[in-house]
C-alpha cells in the first residue's frame, strides 16, 4: 500500500479557526438580537395590556362611584330561610323521623 501522507499548512489552519471563529460569533450575534427584539416586543405588549388593564379598572371604579352616588336601593332585609326549616325540624317529634 502507498503511504498517503497529509500536509496542513499551519497558516492555512489558523486562518480557518479565526475564520470559523467570527462566523460562529456573527451567528451568535445575530440570535441574541432576535432574541432581544422578541424580548422588546414581548414587554412592550405587557406594557400595552397592563395599560389597557388600569384603564379598565379606572372605568370600572367611576362606574361603581357613581352607581353608589346616583342610585338609592334600600337594603333588603332577609330572613335566613334555613333557620325556618331548622325549627320546623327541631320541632318534629322523634317517633315521626
Amino acid at each position: 500500500m502507498d503511504d498517503f501522507e497529509l500536509s496542513i499548512n499551519p497558516v492555512a489552519l489558523v486562518g480557518l479557526v479565526f475564520l470559523g471563529a467570527i462566523v460562529g460569533y456573527a451567528i451568535r450575534s445575530g440570535r441574541t438580537r432576535i432574541k432581544q427584539l422578541r424580548i422588546r416586543e414581548l414587554k412592550r405588549e405587557i406594557m400595552n395590556s397592563h395599560a389597557q388593564i388600569l384603564e379598565l379598572q379606572k372605568e370600572f371604579v367611576l362606574l361603581e362611584s357613581r352607581m353608589k352616588n346616583t342610585t338609592q336601593i334600600p337594603a333588603l332585609n332577609y330572613k335566613p330561610v334555613y333557620n325556618e326549616y331548622l325549627e320546623e325540624f327541631n320541632s318534629i317529634p322523634d317517633g315521626f323521623v
